[in-house]
């Protein structure tokens, strides 16, 4: 019996190195950021193959892939498409000030619950302060001084007005309130303003949501738009 364990044993110790960050598969020394690294000149790596009914029977969980044996494809499970819901895409001019304070728009989630996947921002960027990174946080209610939903970041590397999306993934519900934060680095390189400003519309076109620019409850808003995500399988080629 001791001599079947140790076969056991050594026979997992030949094809696989564990540590606790990361596995090897016919490798000792699996990279270190990689969770699983499989290395072979024999041999590939075999997929779960399933039709679309076995697949659909499945709990699907953001990043599975399989191969599809109905349509000879490989599949993932991951985001399908995004629908615009809140927009107030229009802009005119910056808000400016190095330092100034808070930069904020508030906005009333439309009729979809669900996840927000992005947000598309017009901003500007300033030759001699680029490539600046620019900070995006999400907050339950009206300001910023409700909890942080998530945080995400960007960087701007061209001057000019430009449209940047921003990556999100955050569950929001139909009728509540929520703010977008934004947040740019002042480096002293432009004289009463920041490397890069969020720019905002001419008038009031939102009337649902409020802008806040430094220290002024604004009467126009932000130039944004939220995107609210579908799931599902998508063929990867």
């Amino acid at each position: 019996m001791n001599k079947i364990v140790l076969l056991f044993i050594n026979v997992i110790c030949a094809v696989t190195s564990v540590n606790a960050q990361n596995v090897g598969i016919g490798t000792t020394t699996p990279a270190a950021s990689a969770a699983l690294e499989v290395n072979s000149v024999t041999g590939a790596f075999l997929l779960p193959r399933m039709n679309s009914t076995q697949r659909n029977a499945l709990t699907p969980i953001e990043g599975m892939l399989i191969y599809n044996t109905e349509f000879l494809k490989f599949q993932g499970y991951g985001l399908s498409s995004e629908n615009a819901d809140q927009n107030s895409p229009s802009f005119s001019n910056a808000c400016t000030g190095s330092g100034c304070g808070s930069k904020w728009q508030s906005f009333t989630q439309g009729s979809i619950t669900g996840l927000m996947t992005s947000i598309k921002m017009a901003l500007v960027g300033y030759a001699g302060c680029l490539p600046a990174t620019v900070t995006v946080k999400i907050h339950s209610g009206t300001g910023i001084g409700g909890a942080v939903l998530q945080t995400s970041s960007i960087i701007v590397q061209a001057a000019g007005v430009g449209l940047y999306t921003v990556p999100f993934h955050t569950a929001v519900t139909s009728g509540s309130v929520y703010t977008i934060e934004f947040i740019s680095p002042a480096t002293g390189c432009r004289a009463g303003g920041d490397n890069v400003e969020w720019l905002i519309n001419s008038s009031d076109t939102y009337s649902s949501g409020h802008a806040y620019c430094c220290s002024e409850l604004m009467n126009q808003d932000f130039a944004f738009t939220t995107y609210m995500g579908t799931f599902g399988w998508v063929n990867l080629y």
